[in-house]
């Protein structure tokens, strides 16, 4: 498996979802682009050392000393928090709404919205800078430049973007990626990257 954030769909197919949910955790505060290539190192490690394995029956099988090794092995970066969200996902699972998702270690609003949003297909905005913009453009006043963090202001600008994702009568992952796109368009593809 190879994450490819400019491809992302939804909702991901379900032999994806636990390599998807993974990589969404490396994101914190980073580019999909550089995260991407750091977890694709380690996918293919794990192919070539543990053939045959799921990523999650595989991360329970491992000592955290040893989920902590493969994730300094490409310089993920925030070991202890990965180390853990990985382990309680891997035993937790992903059929869960994004308000339990946000409970993992480290995971706040847009984090939480994406594992549900994305893998099971739950009606969310993924409050993103392309996403704060486009509501900014329609004339929205006061929506904020960046994602806000605290989760009673993340759901009132929420709100706001599902309301038109309803007018407009798509899902809201397809608004996003609709507008995700736009905002892209001109970024050549090496360069975009869904952060």
């Amino acid at each position: 498996m190879v994450i490819f954030p400019h491809k992302l769909t939804h909702p991901v197919p379900v032999e994806e979802r636990e390599y998807w949910a993974l990589f969404f955790l490396c994101l914190n505060g980073k580019t999909s682009k550089v995260q991407a290539e750091k977890i694709n190192e380690i996918f293919a490690l794990w192919e070539e050392m543990w053939v045959g394995w799921k990523p999650f029956a595989l991360i329970r099988n491992l000592e955290e000393s040893e989920v902590e090794d493969l994730l300094r092995s490409v310089g993920m970066g925030q070991y202890e928090r990965l180390v853990k969200s990985w382990t309680i996902i891997a035993c937790y699972g992903l059929d869960h709404e994004h308000e339990l998702f946000a409970r993992l270690p480290g995971v706040g609003p847009k984090t939480s919205r994406m594992l549900s949003g994305y893998l099971n297909n739950e009606k969310v905005a993924i409050l993103d800078v392309h996403v704060l913009a486009w509501l900014r453009g329609l004339g929205q006043d006061n929506i904020p430049t960046q994602t806000p963090y605290n989760e009673g202001i993340y759901q009132v600008y929420e709100k706001i973007y599902l309301r038109y994702a309803e007018k407009l009568g798509v899902h809201p992952l397809d608004l996003d990626t609709a507008i995700w796109r736009a905002s892209a368009s001109s970024v050549t593809e090496g360069e975009v990257c869904h952060e």
